[in-house]
């Protein structure tokens, strides 16, 4: 009985692990069951940040900071260009700007307009009593005389509150001014715009550079981009965030690297059927170089 037990429970045990495994695959296949796999093997890497950093203004170089290969950081000094008028304007402006600012601020002009304006009232008002009370001997003409004084020093009060305003907009025009000046000064530096790798500096030291001409490419190869082109049937299947891979071979090994959908072309090519779709790889551990070429793998719904 023993005997037979043992091989019961070994029965049992047996049969329970081939379920187990039977259960696996089914379920398996079900998650699979729907999906399909569609490749490009002609798939492109290229690079996402590849700037051609220009001059905003004209100028002679200065000095150039970078060669071909160095590292840079963002707002890095890449090129300067000839300053030193620029530093003057600069600072003339500054100045400029600091006589206009305590100009607007003063009201010593205001003020004696006000004690001005109470003196010549004072006088008028006097007179006027002296005539009523007392029967002074003071012409009309002298009377008219001193309520013109007081108009004026009225009128005078008004003029300070006007020209203070001025003084103000004065003010404010010759901050902008020193604004612009200062722009202009940092333009003569020329920074690179991203962390990256300088590919190319297109000047040398005393050469001439044109506005908007550019002066260094940077590059960066954190993360590159995929391009691939996929038959016009799967142009309504693939979506921007779905995950990829891309694969590729290197000295005889497969490489595998997860890529994520960032553009699927709105439009299908007609004369090629097929559309174009980009895909993102992070790159920081730099297995991979622009110009490398691979299959992009997406996995859609059937």
């Amino acid at each position: 009985m023993g005997t037979e037990t043992i091989l019961i429970n070994s029965f049992v045990t047996a049969m329970k692990r081939s379920l187990f495994t039977l259960l696996s695959l089914f379920l398996a296949c079900s998650s699979l069951a729907g999906q399909e796999t569609i490749s490009y093997s002609n798939a492109q890497l290229t690079l996402i940040d590849n700037i051609n950093v220009a001059s905003l203004d004209p100028g002679v170089v200065e000095e150039i900071a970078v060669k071909p290969g160095d590292v840079v950081a963002k707002d890095e000094l890449l090129v300067k260009l000839n300053s030193e008028l620029f530093a003057a304007q600069a600072n003339a402006d500054e100045v400029t700007w600091k006589i206009a600012v305590q100009q607007s601020e003063s009201d010593v002009d205001f003020r004696f307009s006000q004690k001005s304006f109470a003196l010549r009232r004072k006088q008028l008002q006097k007179s006027q009593n002296a005539v009523r009370e007392f029967n002074a001997s003071i012409s009309e003409t002298e009377i008219d005389r001193l309520r013109l004084e007081q108009d004026q020093a009225m009128l005078s009060i008004e003029q300070a509150q006007m020209e203070n305003f001025q003084a103000k907009l004065t003010a404010t025009l010759r901050e902008e001014q020193k604004k612009v000046s200062e722009i202009r000064l940092r333009n003569r530096e020329i920074l690179s715009p991203i962390d990256g790798i300088v590919a190319q500096v297109a000047f040398q030291k005393g050469e001439s550079v044109s506005g908007g001409e550019a002066v260094v490419r940077v590059i960066s190869l954190d993360k590159l981009r995929v391009k691939a082109f996929f038959s016009s049937e799967y142009a309504l299947s693939v979506k921007v965030g779905q995950t990829a891979e891309f694969t590729f071979k290197r000295k005889g090994k497969e490489i595998r690297k997860k890529a994520m959908v960032s553009f699927v072309s709105p439009e299908v090519r007609p004369s090629e059927r097929g559309f174009e779709l980009w895909a993102e790889v992070d790159n920081s551990d730099r297995e991979l170089l622009p110009g490398f070429k691979g299959a992009l793998k997406i996995e859609i719904d059937e």
